[in-house]
């Protein structure tokens, strides 16, 4: 992945090195490239949506971002949850 010439370049500290002592989960950890590339892409496509004022923003608002996002992901998660048991209770 290049960077597209933006003024707040995160490549370097998205793309980090997996480093050799990364213990006894290197398949989980080989992960992280495409899980950085995936964050990578995302603040991107916001700079792009909302302007590229993120880093501008009140860090009370962030946090204000952060609660509601936090909200919907565990609001999603309780909806995958009822449907992974509702599966298991199909399970003979």
């Amino acid at each position: 992945m290049t960077c597209d010439g933006c003024k707040h370049c995160l490549r370097d500290q998205l793309h980090p090195e997996i480093p050799a002592e990364h213990g006894s989960r290197p398949a989980q950890l080989a992960a992280w490239p495409e899980f950085m590339a995936v964050i990578w892409q995302r603040l991107k496509q916001g700079a792009r949506d909302y302007g590229d004022h993120s880093f501008a923003r009140e860090p009370s608002d962030l946090a204000g971002e952060i609660e509601q996002e936090l909200a919907d992901v565990a609001g999603w998660a309780f909806i995958l949850w009822v449907r992974v048991r509702n599966l298991r209770e199909r399970i003979p």
